[in-house]
């Protein structure tokens, strides 16, 4: 049987030209068309035509951030009080204030860039400060070279400090320097600053990252308390420690030129998903990180070229580890000094 013809044109033609422009609200069910046709229609309505108020949108972002499993850590230590910052500074609201708002009827357009925010928190898994580029939790106003300035306090920027110098004892590229950096923000660091960093370690599994800065630095500036070291100890796994243990700062720096094993970046990861993980970084890193490496070929035109010479290092770090020689070029004093000129 043939389909309805209403008004000499086809009802299903009919259909799909009202649905292409116009703006109907369909709800989930059956409906009835102007002229008596009967159509079942399934809509999913998003967050942003469900939740109204700043209230709904708190619970909304709590229960997204707790299901994904999502880590803290950078200014926050849970979910309420990422969605709490991260709402607030969409909405362009004081940072400090929440109850305030909580029953505030918000704009269509507001409710968009909520959803997008959170499903952005959610899908890149990245820390909020780093969607914000902001970060104002544990803050404090102060003075840097003169000028009033908000400055983060010392337990957070040194656990910043101790990621950071763990990724450069992976990388071997550690410098006293980087030690001494923590040994002076460490002198700074009250008893509940302490503390809250070996919380925070322990809920986000990262002990493994903040633990060997902590203790290499602990070795030249002893003021890194012993509770601490105890407690992030307990959590890195014992290959790691083992690593840690068996040299100084020499191994983990530029000092040591010798060929890198797979096994020495191995042990910083979990076996498993980490491990592939950090695998495929080592074999194709990100885009974002390649450009960094080689700022000339940064356009989006020449990294094709920027991953070539990338690829060409590779193979020749994999020809000097198979060989038993330095992954550093090592230049007698004339040399350095015809490739300096």
């Amino acid at each position: 049987m043939a389909p309805p013809n209403l008004g000499g044109q086809p009802a299903h033609a009919r259909i799909t030209e009202r649905l292409r422009t116009e703006t109907i609200h369909w709800q989930k069910g059956v409906g009835e068309d102007e002229n008596g046709l009967l159509l079942a229609v399934r809509v999913e309505i998003g967050p942003e035509q469900q939740f109204q108020t700043v209230r709904d949108w708190l619970r909304y972002a709590v229960s997204r951030f707790r299901a994904a499993d999502l880590s803290y850590g950078h200014g926050t230590t849970n979910a309420v009080d990422e969605a709490a910052y991260l709402i607030l500074h969409t909405l362009h609201l004081p940072i400090d204030q929440l109850e305030p708002w909580l029953d505030a009827q918000l704009l269509p357009s507001e409710r968009q860039a909520l959803a997008k925010i959170i499903a952005t928190r959610v899908g890149t898994r990245k820390p909020a400060s780093y969607l914000t580029n902001e970060a104002w939790s544990h803050v404090a106003p102060g003075e840097l070279l003169g000028q009033a300035a908000w400055l983060l306090q010392p337990a957070l920027l040194l656990h910043h400090l101790a990621i950071h110098t763990s990724s450069d004892m992976i990388a071997r590229r550690v410098r006293l320097l980087h030690l001494y950096d923590i040994a002076l923000v460490a002198a700074e660091v009250e008893r509940a600053g302490w503390e809250r960093i070996v919380a925070v370690a322990r809920a986000q599994r990262e002990e493994r990252f903040v633990y060997p800065s902590l203790s290499l630095a602990n070795r030249f500036f002893p003021v890194v308390p012993e509770f601490v070291l105890a407690a992030l100890r307990e959590g890195v796994p014992r290959p790691l420690l083992q690593y840690l243990e068996a040299g100084g700062l020499e191994r983990l720096s530029f000092c040591n030129s010798g060929p890198t094993a797979l096994s020495e970046r191995f042990c910083w990861f979990r076996p498993g998903r980490e491990r592939v993980s950090a695998l495929r970084h080592m074999l194709l890193p990100d885009p974002k990180e390649i450009a960094n490496w080689y700022p000339r070929l940064a356009r989006p035109a020449l990294l094709p070229f920027a991953y070539a010479r990338y690829s060409v290092q590779m193979a020749g770090w994999g020809v000097r580890r198979a060989l038993g020689k330095p992954r550093l070029k090592l230049f007698a004093p004339e040399q350095r000094d015809r490739v300096a000129r």
